[in-house]
């Protein structure tokens, strides 16, 4: 009928957002370490061609150290999930 009604804006934060996720060493030689995800989340961490090379989930440590040994020198995908959220951060391994 042509007709429109306008609805109230409401904000929404999540969990997963509100925190930023840090990665360090970059680039990295041996171990990185991810800071800010929150318990719960899942690490990914994925090659160029998207095959995951490290899975871990989030334990109450504040910093998650993850070890790059054996792994060929390039650039990799960080991901962390926490439910329907995801973050993604590139690290160079030299």
């Amino acid at each position: 009928d042509g007709t429109f009604s306008e609805s109230k804006v409401v904000k929404v934060i999540t969990d997963c957002r509100s925190s930023k996720i840090l990665v360090s060493p970059n680039p990295a030689k041996d171990v990185i370490d991810v800071e800010g995800a929150a318990e719960g989340s899942v690490i990914y961490v994925m090659n160029m061609p998207g095959q995951t090379v490290a899975m871990r989930k989030v334990n109450p440590t504040s910093v998650q150290a993850i070890k790059m040994e054996g792994w060929a020198v390039g650039n990799y995908n960080v991901v962390v999930v926490h439910g329907s959220d995801k973050q993604v951060t590139t690290v160079a391994k030299h």
